[in-house]
Parts: structure tokens; sequence; C-alpha cells
């Protein structure tokens, strides 16, 4: 007799019971967690987390006794280290957000970052940006000696604003608001637009604004910061098993010494 089990979070049991006491029967687990909520899914990371060290499966149907299913050892039940941390910070963020974040087929490794930099946005700590990105402006043909140093040496920029959030799995996740930092940004083509300003033609120039050298942009929420009672932006790292650190990482000046939040 065969049968099967459907279990919320997207896990399937099959159980093939011997039709003789001499003969054995199988037990499968399959999983399909798309469309299930994180929530769900870590109930049942929870229960194959339990079921690996098990030798022996009691199975109910109604009323009737139970069954005791024996295994010759434990069972083969291994799920993923980085699944299981992404599961979990998907869990964090459905609490605080209160939504229900049901996880969908394209899901790649750009999810599963930007869930950790949600995460540790919303604990008030600072991170690298996963996108590499410019903050542009229209110059209005003047020039002040704050203009000048930062076309000709560049400077420390920080850019904030009210408000911030990304899409995930269908839903809008918001903090309060969002900081860009960089302790020395420069300005793209700077040489020739410090020159159209002495020359009086910097009126209506575009500028971009970048990071030197290929660093990351810092991000925070001044007010999750706040908060969290932190007065430096200190950057930590996303620290996912699997997932190399944005490149320029370690050369930021402001980093965490250690590889975790405090």
């Amino acid at each position: 007799m065969t049968f099967d089990a459907a279990l919320e979070g997207g896990m399937t049991q099959r159980c093939t019971l011997p039709s003789k006491q001499d003969e054995s029967g199988n037990v499968t687990f399959t999983t399909n967690f798309i469309g299930s909520t994180a929530r769900e899914i870590r109930r049942v990371l929870r229960f194959i987390a339990a079921g690996s060290e098990a030798t022996t499966l009691s199975l109910s149907f109604d009323a009737l006794a139970p069954i005791l299913l024996t295994f010759p050892g434990a069972l083969d039940l291994t799920p993923d280290v980085r699944f299981i941390a992404f599961i979990e910070d998907l869990c964090f963020l459905e609490h605080h957000f209160d939504v229900p974040l049901r996880l969908a087929s394209d899901l790649d490794s750009t999810d599963v970052v930007s869930a950790r930099v949600m995460r540790l946005l919303v604990e008030g700590y600072a991170v690298a940006h996963p996108n590499d990105g410019t903050f542009g402006g229209t110059l209005d043909g003047s020039m002040d000696e704050g203009l000048r140093l930062l076309l000709t040496e560049g400077r420390a920029f920080v850019a904030t604003y009210d408000g911030f959030g990304i899409q995930m799995f269908g839903e809008l996740l918001e903090i309060p608001d969002i900081a860009y930092y960089s302790h020395h940004a420069v300005v793209d083509d700077a040489a020739a637009i410090l020159q159209a300003l002495v020359d009086g033609n910097g009126a209506d120039r575009k500028i971009a604004l970048r990071p030197i050298d290929g660093l990351p942009w810092v991000i925070y929420s001044p007010t999750r910061l706040q908060g969290a009672d932190r007065e430096k932006v200190i950057t930590q790292p996303w620290n996912i098993t699997g997932i190399p650190e944005d490149a320029g990482y370690d050369r930021l000046p402001n980093r965490a010494k250690d590889e975790s939040p405090d």
C-alpha cells in the first residue's frame, strides 16, 4: 500500500508499506517550496532537521492506532545551509513587516542578497549596496569651494532620502529613510566639467558621482541606526555562505573588523 501526505510548506511524504511482514517498506520526502511562505517553509526545515537523526517514524490516520516505521539508520535529510539562512532572513522580514513572503519560481542569488541587506538595514546596520551606480545632478554654472574640491580631489559624500523600499516576492518592504555614503566620492569627467565652469559654460552641465576606485556605496537607515544606539557608520559584511562580499568591501575604511554584526 502506498500513500502520499502533503505537508504545509511544500513537503510531500510518500510511504510504501510492505504487503508481507518480512518485506521492507519505503519512505521518501520531496519538497517544492514555490508559493509557500517563509514561515511555512521554516516549519518544514525544522521537521527535516529533526528527522535527519530519527530512526523511527510514527504515522497516524484519523483515530486509528499509529503505525511505527523503523529505519536501519538515520534518514538522509540534509537541507542546504545557505537556503536555511535565507529562509531565516525572510522569516525575520515577514514578522517585521507583517507580510507573507511566498517563494517565487525565479528565485536567484540577488534575492538572497536583497533579503540579507534589508534585514541588516532594519536591524540598524550599515551595509554595502549590492549594485553599482552614480548620483547625478545638474549644475547651475556657479562654483564654490566645496564643488571645486569635489572636482579636483573628491570628498566624502552622503545623500539622505525619506522612505526606501524594495519589492520582494510581490510585497513592498519599506523603511523610514535611507542614506548613501562614501568616504571618498569622485566625479566622472571631473576635469572637463571643471574647465567648463572656469570658462563660464558650466550651466546645465550634468554631473555624476561615484565612490572612488570601484568601492561600493554604503547604505544605512539613519532612523534605524540611531534607534539601535549606534553612533558610527560601520559597514557590516553580507556574510552569506556561498556568495562573495562586494569586490570592494575589504577596502572600505569603515568596514567591520570581524565577520558578523555586533
